[in-house]
């Protein structure tokens, strides 16, 4: 079984990138309406996945508020599950198309697979699988004590480097299909992390305490450095 769930992780690590690199399809003959319904579909998807990292939840649905190998599986797999329905269940939206020449369009790619490797920067299997909560592994990035607060590597440079990785793999994604489709969905994208940011800093300062507060201080910056 962990074999099988290794296999499962990673499909729902690798349907995160290839949703945001997708997009919403384009169809210049697409109703209007159906960016709002698109709108809404993606929000009740980010609903989900925001209710279920919120501690009364977890203390309700597992006995804890607490991160922990079973709690990261379930997540995990309703990752793969919404993300997947979203991808069908959308409508094509219509609006601006653009033709790109092929060079950029390559570029594209080249800047996609950049903001992949920089969500995965500085982990190996075994730290992807401590990630995604793999049987037998330490569990990692929980707003809780119970991981140890991520401090090295682009995590010395970033506080939140994997958003960082996921925007820009978002921007690659828009020059590889350069539509209304793809703007909506890299904006969408964009504007939940910085949004959740603040929500998930004031879990890990609940959470974490003085430890949190002075590792903010010697890392300023959230996304880029010397940005913001």
């Amino acid at each position: 079984m962990t074999f099988i769930y290794k296999i499962i992780g990673m499909l729902g690590l690798m349907s995160f990138g290839g949703a945001i690199m997708y997009g919403f399809r384009y169809d210049s003959m697409a109703a209007s309406a159906n960016l709002y319904f698109n709108i809404e579909i993606y929000a009740a998807f980010m609903f989900v996945h925001l209710f279920m990292i919120i501690p009364a939840f977890k203390k309700a649905v597992y006995g804890k508020p607490e991160g922990s190998i079973l709690e990261r599986q379930i997540f995990i797999l309703v990752t793969i599950i919404t993300w997947w329905a979203l991808l069908w269940f959308h409508k094509p939206v219509d609006g601006f198309a653009l033709e790109l020449p092929f060079w950029v369009n390559f570029f594209g790619y080249c800047i996609a697979l950049y903001g992949f490797f920089k969500f995965f920067e500085y982990m190996d299997h075994t730290a992807i699988y401590n990630f995604i909560g793999v049987k037998g592994t330490e569990l990692s990035h929980s707003a809780g004590t119970e991981t140890p607060l991520m401090t090295k590597g682009s995590y010395a440079k970033v506080r939140h480097p994997m958003y960082a990785g996921a925007m820009i793999l978002g921007a690659g994604g828009l020059l590889i299909h350069p539509h209304m489709g793809q703007l909506v969905f890299t904006l969408l994208i964009g504007f939940t992390f910085i949004l959740f940011i603040p929500i998930e800093e004031r879990m890990l300062i609940k959470k974490r305490g003085d430890e949190y507060k002075e590792y903010k201080k010697q890392v300023p910056y959230r996304l880029f450095p010397g940005i913001w």
